[in-house]
């Protein structure tokens, strides 16, 4: 009978395939943890669009119960009449008494701020419209009055939202 030949059976991994195994793993580990991060960065940013389109919504409601120009004087510039203090809402009574207002953190009308928004901020731009095209700004009354909600979370805008408000609706009701 003929010797056989000695055959070495192998029971265990090599170092070698021990260390690419683990950087295999690691490299997939990595991969998805980015994968996570990414998924609750998403989630957080929904949720913070969410928050802030509530707040920008509920500032351009009140905004828009105001009437189109001051009932007493019917002013044709922009802004409040010495009779309107700065940051009392509750006391103006036509849109363009917001115009250049700005909270932080977020208030109600009474000036009582929102809880739980106190690195939020709500600002108001308001200008006239051009007739014809209403995107686009007027340096003199038209009619029509553009107003911008902006909120921001931090120093990061989150949410803006433009409504446009006539002389005529005044009028319609």
């Amino acid at each position: 009978m003929m010797p056989r030949p000695h055959m070495h059976l192998r029971r265990a991994f090599t170092l070698v395939e021990a260390v690419v195994s683990v950087l295999i793993v690691g490299g997939m580990t990595v991969g998805a943890l980015h994968a996570v991060a990414a998924s609750k960065t998403l989630s957080i940013r929904a949720g913070e669009k969410t928050e802030a389109m509530s707040l920008a919504t509920d500032l351009m409601a009140e905004i828009l119960s105001q009437a189109y120009e001051d009932p007493a004087a019917g002013s044709s510039t922009l802004g409040r009449d010495s009779s309107e203090p700065n940051g009392q809402r509750d006391q103006w009574n036509d849109v363009d008494d917001y115009t250049g207002w700005s909270s932080t953190p977020p208030t109600l009308t009474d000036g009582t701020a929102i809880p739980g928004y106190e690195n939020w901020t709500r600002s108001v731009n308001v200008q006239w419209a051009k007739s014809n095209n209403p995107s686009k700004k007027s340096t003199v009354p038209t009619g029509i009055k553009c107003i911008t909600v902006t909120v921001t979370h931090g120093s990061r805008p989150v949410a803006q939202l433009r409504a446009l408000r006539t002389a005529a609706w005044d009028t319609l009701q």
